[in-house]
């Protein structure tokens, strides 16, 4: 197979493969997502085509299991193979058919999602814990998601944490750890949980994402404007196709200086330069610490609302773990990420995972001949944090492309300490 080209070796759902030869049932689209952002899996839409309605006479109930396998061009090697359960069934046929003569057929559309989202609607957590968060993350895995899956955890957490759950949904519990989380060797301890595929199986990762841009590319992706009839199948393979980047990819941005920042009164309704002092602190006759201040601008002319919080020694483990500081890296570290993001088409390669870093190679545009250096800033190391798998219809050509979300970490020529 030449570039772009797939081998879909599984389309099943139930008892029925639509990749098996059957006259009149074939699969039109299809689009699988991945985030890394989502620890509940990837979901997938597949469009058949259905002239014979085989699919309305095996009448799918929504409790399917679904396969889905294939691989890319042949020079590529790897495979992707996803395991879903059917979530919807939609029959897509409004009858526009009906005056196309041997064109007659039903259209459906089948959602499909991870038995692990579908397990966590009613495995709520209610439990106490009193242990590393990342072993807390393994265990609502577990025991919410009723995930039989892998966890990798490739940065382990520092320092036990003590936690009651009362009746959380396991996205609500991952959300009030990922504010916990202490990293062993990456000062920004920011964390995700996502699933991705090793060796053509789904596991579960947990890493930094300082972690994660420590790995080696795993292709370069080169955009050009002359690929010819004479060019290589891996040079067609390994080009993009669009590229897509916000202006902060290549020009840091900085809108958080001092001197620029203002802060709004919810009483006067107006902004202010004054940045809120800090409230004093005093102790109480228990020797526990108590702070008072005031909701809004801190300013003398404002009438303030006094508020009295308790830190009790016995449940203040920032000392001992170093949360607080944690938590300031962290917020500081998504903060440069989440404003350095490009998206890019490419023809697919099911090498390119979840949580992959790759390398571009974007010429630059003053001077886009073969011997330009490039563009300084943009090129380098970037971490592919969400993949849409395309599908087309048979004949098209590339027919299977991946639109890609990456980040960056450095705004040093090549993508210096991106890793």
């Amino acid at each position: 197979m030449s570039y772009g080209e797939i081998n879909i070796q599984t389309l099943r759902i139930g008892s029925m493969d639509l990749a098996a030869a059957n006259p009149g049932l074939y699969m039109s689209y299809m689009n699988i997502y991945e985030d890394i952002l989502n620890p509940l899996g990837p979901v997938g839409e597949v469009t058949v085509v259905d002239a014979i309605d085989a699919l309305g006479s095996v009448n799918l109930n929504g409790r399917e299991e679904a396969q889905i396998s294939f691989s890319g061009s042949d020079f590529l090697g790897g495979d992707k193979n996803f395991k879903f359960r059917l979530l919807q069934n939609s029959n897509l046929d409004d009858s526009s058919q009906a005056n196309y003569g041997a064109g007659k057929n039903k259209q459906y559309q089948l959602k499909l999602v991870r038995p692990e989202l579908i397990n966590s609607q009613g495995n709520y957590v209610k439990k106490s814990y009193n242990q590393n968060t990342s072993d807390i993350v393994k265990d609502i895995v577990k025991e919410n998601l009723k995930s039989d899956l892998e966890v990798d955890v490739k940065d382990s957490t520092k320092g036990q944490r003590r936690f009651v759950f009362q009746e959380e949904h396991p996205m609500e519990a991952f959300k009030k750890l990922s504010n916990e989380h202490v990293s062993a060797q990456n000062e920004s301890s920011l964390y995700t949980l996502y699933m991705t595929d090793d060796g053509g199986q789904q596991k579960y990762v947990m890493s930094t994402f300082e972690e994660l841009f420590k790995q080696s590319p795993v292709v370069k992706l080169t955009q050009t404007s002359t690929l010819g009839a004479g060019a290589s199948e891996s040079d067609k393979q390994n080009s993009i196709i669009w590229f897509k980047a916000s202006d902060s990819f290549f020009t840091a941005s900085r809108p958080f200086d001092k001197t620029n920042e203002q802060s709004y009164n919810l009483t006067t309704g107006k902004l202010s330069n004054v940045p809120p002092p800090r409230p004093p602190d005093y102790g109480t006759a228990d020797g526990t610490t108590s702070s008072s201040g005031a909701y809004g601008n801190y300013n003398r002319d404002v009438e303030k609302v006094p508020v009295r919080t308790i830190n009790d020694p016995v449940n203040n483990k920032n000392q001992k773990t170093e949360i607080s500081d944690a938590r300031k890296k962290r917020t500081a570290f998504y903060s440069h990420i989440a404003q350095n993001a490009a998206e890019l088409e490419i023809p697919g390669n099911p090498n390119i995972k979840l949580g992959s870093m790759i390398e571009l190679n974007i010429p630059g545009k003053s001077d886009p001949s073969a011997d330009s250096m490039g563009e300084k800033q943009m090129n380098g190391k970037a971490l592919v944090v969400s993949i849409r798998h395309k599908v087309l219809p048979i004949c098209q050509s590339p027919r299977y492309t991946m639109i890609l979300r990456v980040v960056k970490a450095s705004y040093k020529e090549g993508g210096g300490q991106n890793g």
